[in-house]
């Protein structure tokens, strides 16, 4: 660089701040479609162990109300 030139000339300013755009349209397209798209199978198999793991529970509640109800000691069942 020559002595007394500008480092920050015009088409240096252009430069960075086309990088800077394509930065930010980059960041907000990753964030807004690519993220749901890679990530769309395992939110609906988290969705569906969420789901296996209510129905477990209600299960497990039934089944101890039923020793309950029939006055077996639950501590007894192996």
């Amino acid at each position: 660089m020559k002595e007394g030139q500008k480092f920050w000339d015009g088409e240096k300013i252009l430069l960075a701040l086309v990088f800077l755009a394509g930065l930010i349209i980059g960041a907000a397209l990753a964030n807004q479609v690519i993220d749901p798209l890679l990530f769309s199978g395992k939110i609906s198999d988290s969705n569906t162990l969420i789901e296996l793991n209510e129905r477990l529970d209600a299960r497990n509640d039934q089944l101890f109300n039923c020793l309950v109800k029939n006055e077996i000691e639950p501590s007894s069942c192996k």
